[in-house]
């Protein structure tokens, strides 16, 4: 053995042999040894109670030798512990293989093997179709998600991770979201804001920007509504309005002049308005002509529905017809938007569901309640007792019973019972129970959830290292190197990485063809993980 490599490694304890004093030199090296010596060397905080920890993390931790236990325990809340697939097992005896003490060596030296493409247990696959070089990420809505590297603008990717809009030499956005089709951009070349269709082969010039006064002030652009769009406008008193919002149309031509304090986006022929008066300041509502149909005196309102909007006068909820006549008095503490003729609304305290004629189709009897999804929604009767589930009529479809309740995602809700996390169906029975490992779970979509394994409680710093599991509870996108993880939305999910360095392909196409590999520094980079349970990843 390399007597130079002892003599610096012993006197310092970091590989300093074994209780009865005796070093072993020729023996093979237990995984517990080998995580040991890694902790040790980097002087990882042992953690409170280290042998409570080892058990709620692994099925064996009663194997682990108790000379061993301090900086085992030390070395899982650091992360260390490469154990995949099995989670739950250390297997804290059995010799490390080079391979494991490479992964262990990977992860004490924040060194991440990560190409876009990497071949993972069995016949999974981790596929990062979209490499992680972004500062702000949105998820994919329509094809399309807005993205922006640092030192850049937003702009929307495709699927591929290409340029989707704005291809146009000299465009750039101002909106951050099609609407009607159009998007609020700026265009060098012409000089000017306007509107411009995904195709870019149509752009609407708002030509009042070039003149006065408009010219001179500050603008923020609006989502096309029922063919107008919201446009606030900044500028001195001296031009006779002062941050105020009018309404274009599609020709990009005023049909509002810019005039109210606050406004909202038009729905069924109306929208909500704000004006400062001498005798009393509040909300109304206009046509869009910019008619004024219901005055200014409400203390809060709703965008209409079905006829009607939610208001609130002297403290009370009430509704409104579109000429702003009571439909439903006011009387409600708190309510919610209507959706299927039902709307949740809290009265003396308790929640209870009416419909659009102010009926009480289940009776205000609750404390809290959710929303519903699959025709259920999550309820409880007291701050002291458990959630159950109800249907649109109010009666329990499953008792109440858990700790915590959520809605119903992609099938399945995830609720608490004795401490015990569990995904459940509509029938309440248990679909996945959660490994205590895990200490964070999100909802599932098209098929997975993501799952945050705590490594860190330092701040400032990433707490989870986060994976994919599927519903049979198998973790199909392993917990490596992602700080944050969000759904799987159009087949993609938005991902963060550690301030880590990573593999990444360079002119090849992440799985072994021509090209080469490089490391690359994250920076805490976001980029888009492909789903592998759908065809073709």
């Amino acid at each position: 053995m390399g007597q130079s490599g002892y003599s610096q490694c012993h006197p310092k304890r970091v590989f300093a042999g074994y209780p009865d004093s005796t070093f072993r030199p020729n023996q093979p090296i237990p995984r517990v040894q080998a995580i040991i010596v890694l902790a040790a060397y980097l002087k990882s905080a042992t953690p409170a109670q280290p042998e409570n920890l080892l058990y709620r993390y692994f099925d064996d931790a009663g194997e682990i030798p108790t000379y061993a236990k301090p900086l085992t325990a030390a070395a899982t809340t650091r992360g260390l512990i490469v154990n995949h697939p099995e989670v739950r097992r250390f297997h804290p005896n059995r010799s490390a293989t080079r391979a494991e003490v490479s992964a262990f060596l990977g992860e004490a030296l924040g060194f991440h093997e990560l190409p876009r493409s990497v071949a993972l247990a069995g016949a999974d696959r981790r596929v990062f179709a979209i490499a992680p070089k972004f500062v702000a990420v949105d998820s994919f809505g329509a094809g399309l998600a807005m993205v922006r590297e640092e030192n850049s603008a937003h702009y929307f990717i495709n699927s591929s991770g290409q340029i989707g809009f704005p291809k146009t030499t000299g465009v750039f956005l101002l909106g951050d979201r099609f609407s009607e089709g159009l998007i609020a951009v700026g265009h060098s070349s012409q000089g000017t804001a306007g509107y411009m269709d995904r195709t870019e082969k149509t752009f609407i010039p708002l030509e009042f920007l070039r003149d006065q006064p408009y010219r001179d002030l500050g603008y923020h652009f609006g989502d096309f509504s029922e063919g107008l769009a919201r446009i606030f406008a900044t500028g001195s008193a001296g031009i006779g309005y002062q941050s105020k919002t009018g309404y274009i149309n599609k020709a990009g031509q005023w049909v509002i002049q810019p005039q109210f304090d606050q406004a909202g986006d038009f729905h069924q022929q109306r929208a909500w308005i704000s004006q400062t008066n001498v005798d009393r300041w509040g909300y109304g509502y206009i046509d869009s002509t910019g008619n004024q149909i219901v005055e200014p005196r409400f203390l809060e309102v709703r965008n209409f529905s079905n006829d009607r909007a939610w208001v609130n006068s002297d403290w009370q909820w009430g509704c409104v017809n579109l000429t702003g006549d009571w439909v439903i008095q006011p009387r409600f503490l708190e309510v919610r938007d209507f959706s299927n003729d039902r709307a949740w609304v809290k009265f003396e305290e308790k929640w209870g569901c009416i419909n659009s004629a102010g009926d009480w189709v289940i009776q205000p009897q609750f404390q809290d309640v959710g929303e519903f999804s699959q025709d259920l929604a999550p309820a409880r009767l007291s701050l002291e007792s458990k959630w159950g589930y109800i249907n649109r009529s109010g009666a329990w479809v499953i008792q109440p019973q858990f700790e915590m309740a959520g809605g119903f995602s992609d099938g399945w809700a995830l609720v608490s019972q004795s401490e015990q996390r569990m995904f459940i169906d509509s029938a309440g029975q248990v679909g996945l129970r959660i490994d205590p490992a895990i200490a964070e779970v999100k909802p599932f979509s098209e098929g997975l959830a993501a799952v945050g394994f705590r490594i860190s409680y330092e701040p400032d710093q990433p707490n989870f290292r986060w994976g994919y599991i599927n519903k049979q509870g198998q973790l199909v996108i392993q917990p490596q190197v992602l700080a944050n993880a969000a759904s799987f939305v159009e087949g993609f999910a938005p991902v963060q990485l550690d301030d880590t360095w990573i593999l990444e392909g360079r002119g090849c196409d992440g799985m072994g063809g021509p090209g080469e590999w490089v490391w690359v520094l994250t920076g805490g980079k976001w980029g888009y993980l492909a789903n592998p349970l759908k065809s073709g990843n």
